[in-house]
């Protein structure tokens, strides 16, 4: 009997010993960056906006010097500060006939990269826009079939080099085409929703939601900084409050801030 008490303590010490609390997994908080001198140029500034949006990701617009210099302080600095990088590219001719071959290319930039270094770009997100104008919605269903088959195609490249490829959409797709849109969301690994009418953010992003959830992509809401103009939220704590109420309803939602340049000014 006591031999066999000694044996359960034993046990009960060393899985006391191996064990090892679970690291709950965080979401995303998303930044985009156009200029790395913006994060560059003061990091003080940079880690106060970190901290005061909790920013974990980002994707930044890396320039042809970033990958032809052996220059690898930014993606240290990036490592330091615990934020995942991607590259963000686009233009509108991505999104249009033969658009794959453009987007091919970027995919190749970061693939060569990362086969260099050792700090990996963990992928590409797509910011094209092939369309005329937000506003008007000069867009059509053939359009929309030209761009959803160059991004199939490009999502199909991006898996044989290992790279995460996400886009960028705005929230109107769905009433040009749902079939579509769901193509477009099945082909990429994560929609960022240019969600900008700020008196319907839950009802604009429903649709893009659940094509999210049924391919198990990951999705964010983009809010637009613009504080203090009319039609924008006028402060950080008016969008916590509206993502706050879009969570209750779209629990993997994610969120996302566009972009660091106007964080910076209008948080002067």
């Amino acid at each position: 009997m006591k031999k066999i008490f000694i044996i359960i303590l034993v046990i009960g010490l060393l899985i006391i010993i191996s064990w090892k609390p679970v690291k709950v997994k965080e979401k995303e908080t998303i930044l985009y960056s156009w200029d790395i001198n913006d994060v560059m140029s003061d990091k003080s500034e940079f880690e106060n906006i970190r901290k005061k949006y909790n920013i974990n990701t980002l994707y930044q617009d890396f320039d042809n010097d970033f990958f032809t210099k052996k220059d690898s302080s930014f993606m240290k600095y990036m490592d330091s500060l615990d934020i995942k990088v991607y590259q963000l590219g686009g233009d509108p001719s991505w999104g249009k006939k033969n658009g794959f071959l453009k987007i091919k290319k970027e995919i190749d930039r970061v693939f060569n990269y990362n086969q260099k270094n050792r700090l990996k770009i963990k992928g590409i997100m797509l910011d094209i826009e092939p369309y005329v104008s937000e506003k008007e919605e000069k867009f059509s269903k053939t359009d929309f079939l030209v761009y959803a088959t160059e991004i199939g195609k490009a999502y199909t490249y991006a898996q044989t080099k290992g790279l995460e490829m996400r886009i960028a959409i705005p929230y109107w797709l769905d009433h040009i085409d749902k079939d579509l849109l769901e193509q477009l969301i099945e082909n990429c690994d994560g929609i960022s929703v240019m969600n900008y009418d700020i008196s319907k953010t839950k009802e604009a992003i429903k649709d893009e939601y659940a094509l999210a959830s049924k391919y198990q992509k990951k999705i964010d809401t983009i809010y637009e900084i613009n504080y203090g103009k009319e039609d924008y939220f006028s402060s950080l704590k008016e969008i916590q409050n509206d993502f706050n109420k879009l969570k209750k309803e779209y629990l993997e939602l994610t969120i996302s801030y566009h972009h660091l340049k106007s964080i910076k000014k209008s948080d002067v």
